[in-house]
């Protein structure tokens, strides 16, 4: 408890500067640079870790595709994933993947959502000093 209007004063301070650097952060763009090999991008979408994943195509086209996932976890956690990537021009791609998790935990019950939007383009033939992304191979 806040024994002072003194304490109550620095605690909403302390608060007011958390939820600013909060919100600076959710806004936050990243570039990254990646490359993909030709063989890369003819292998079919096969994702990364299965164990306690379910994956499947809703829909795939040349030039767009739409996943989902649903993974379940050893505590009840439930996580949705659903994504759509799609080839706007040959030079430029975008996608948006929105993940949904749900916790059956005492306590730690409310739901979260993240929304990760990615916009990418074609830098050139050349990968440079840029390692080719690890993609997994069908079995």
């Amino acid at each position: 408890m806040l024994k002072s209007p003194e304490q109550r004063a620095k605690f909403e301070t302390m608060l007011k500067s958390q939820q600013s650097q909060f919100n600076s952060q959710l806004s936050k763009t990243e570039v990254e640079r990646s490359c993909l090999t030709k063989a890369d991008l003819n292998q079919p979408f096969i994702p990364g870790e299965t164990r306690q994943c379910t994956h499947r195509v809703i829909s795939s086209t040349g030039s767009k595709i739409e996943i989902e996932a649903l993974c379940t976890q050893d505590a009840g956690v439930k996580t949705t994933v659903s994504a759509r990537h799609e080839a706007l021009s040959p030079e430029r791609v975008t996608s948006i993947v929105t993940m949904k998790t749900e916790s059956k935990a005492p306590g730690d019950g409310r739901p979260m959502t993240m929304t990760s939007r990615m916009n990418a383009r074609w830098l050139g033939a050349d990968c440079g000093e840029v390692k080719p992304v690890s993609v997994p191979k069908a079995p």
